[in-house]
């Protein structure tokens, strides 16, 4: 034969093969999240558990609330002795200006002042006593326009 070129063809017959299917039914994502987040959640409330049950845990409350304690007793002190100062301080201030206004006072001139003012009030109520006397004892007036009869 002479070298012929006789082109091949190939064909492939269409087989009916069943479509590949999984072994395992499908994964169902949310519920496999909601899984393995129940088991997260419960790891950690028991290891919460543990960690607040735990003797460490125990020592390292007591010690924040004594140190906690003792720094309210620190400040509470120091703003009472700020505090005492302060007031100890205004009351001296307000004591040496009474001393001062005690001192400058020319009492000489406050006594006459003050005396006087009482001079002039007991005046007025005098005078409004001796009208009330004086219209207590005139004779009472006549008002039908008619002379008295003598």
């Amino acid at each position: 034969m002479a070298e012929e070129q006789i082109p091949i063809k190939i064909i492939i017959p269409a087989e009916e093969e069943p479509p590949l299917t999984p072994e395992r039914p499908p994964l169902n994502v949310t519920e496999q999240a909601l899984t393995v987040g129940r088991k997260i959640g419960a790891g950690a409330r028991i290891g919460t558990k543990r960690v607040w049950q735990s003797e460490t845990r125990k020592k390292v409350t007591g010690g924040v609330r004594r140190g906690t304690s003792a720094a309210v007793r620190t400040g509470s002190r120091t703003v009472r002795r700020a505090l005492v100062r302060v007031s100890e301080r205004q009351a001296r201030k307000k004591a040496a200006a009474v001393r001062t206004r005690i001192q400058s006072t020319d009492w000489k001139q406050e006594a006459k002042t003050g005396t006087a003012r009482s001079l002039r009030w007991l005046s007025r109520k005098m005078s409004r006593m001796a009208d009330k006397v004086a219209a207590s004892k005139k004779p009472p007036q006549d008002t039908s326009g008619s002379q008295p009869a003598e």
